[in-house]
């Protein structure tokens, strides 16, 4: 199964931040509330909807609204799943959630968190273009530190998927000039300059069972290409070069009943 972020510990929230501030209307609903974030951070996902639920049926637009909608898209986002299916139908619930505390009004803080795990799922629901806007829009809003990196980078991860590679580099670039020696930026480095995608399904220490490799899906009809790694001393076999990326995803789905650990780069 697939996670829904690079670094999950880069989009936790910490409990203090928001639910010290709910303002709900009564002492019970605030508790309520502030259980249903610690649910999320114990992962009682079922258990954080519910608190969500119950103050959005009581308060559907009142004070903590905004916080309410919040957490039910981030138990959401997090909760475990059995299937792809399941995945994406969670993904979409989160999706939901985040699209409505948007229209809450939320306060400057909280926007930037929301647009922030918004802009999350819609990459992982191959939504790069809503991505691109909703980490743009957060960038703005979130206090320096891990969190802005990252977001700062898979920016320019969604303006790869969407084609727009000049924009990427500047945004790689970006990422270096503002958060130097973070993890980030050292990613940034390997996905400067790139013009194409390529699915890679084989890594080798030496070039004659790569050479071989090529010439077998080479007579199977595949675009396949050896392709050296100077700083690892490795021979890769990648397929490409490819333009789109929903092109790609295409070739590694073709690729991956052969090669399961097939996977699109940059």
């Amino acid at each position: 199964m697939r996670t829904t972020g690079i670094a999950a510990a880069a989009w936790l929230i910490s409990l203090a931040i928001l639910a010290a501030g709910l303002g709900c209307q009564n002492a019970k609903d605030t508790q309520n509330l502030r259980e249903g974030y610690g649910a999320l951070d114990q992962r009682n996902y079922d258990r954080a909807i519910a608190a969500a639920d119950d103050y959005l049926k009581k308060y559907p637009t009142g004070n903590g609204a905004a916080e309410a909608a919040y957490l039910r898209g981030r138990a959401f986002e997090q909760r475990t799943k059995g299937s792809d299916a399941e995945a994406n139908a969670n993904l979409r619930e989160a999706r939901a959630s985040y699209e409505k505390a948007l229209t809450l009004m939320p306060p400057r803080q909280l926007e930037g968190y929301i647009r922030t795990s918004l802009g999350n799922v819609a990459y992982w629901l191959n939504d790069f273009g809503a991505a691109e806007i909703n980490w743009t829009a957060a960038y703005e809003k979130l206090d320096p530190g891990d969190l802005k990196s990252w977001v700062l980078y898979r920016t320019g991860l969604s303006q790869q998927r969407l084609g727009k590679w000049e924009a990427a580099d500047d945004t790689f670039a970006q990422v270096e000039k503002e958060f130097p020696k973070s993890e980030p930026a050292a990613r940034a480095v390997s996905h400067q300059g790139a013009r194409a995608f390529y699915v890679q399904v084989a890594a080798f220490s030496s070039p004659q069972p790569a050479e071989n490799l090529v010439n077998t899906l080479r007579k199977q009809g595949f675009p396949v290409g050896r392709f050296e790694k100077k700083e690892k001393g490795l021979q890769l076999v990648m397929a490409g070069p490819i333009k789109r990326y929903d092109e790609a995803v295409v070739m590694r789905n073709r690729l991956g009943e052969q090669f399961r650990d097939a996977v699109i780069v940059p």
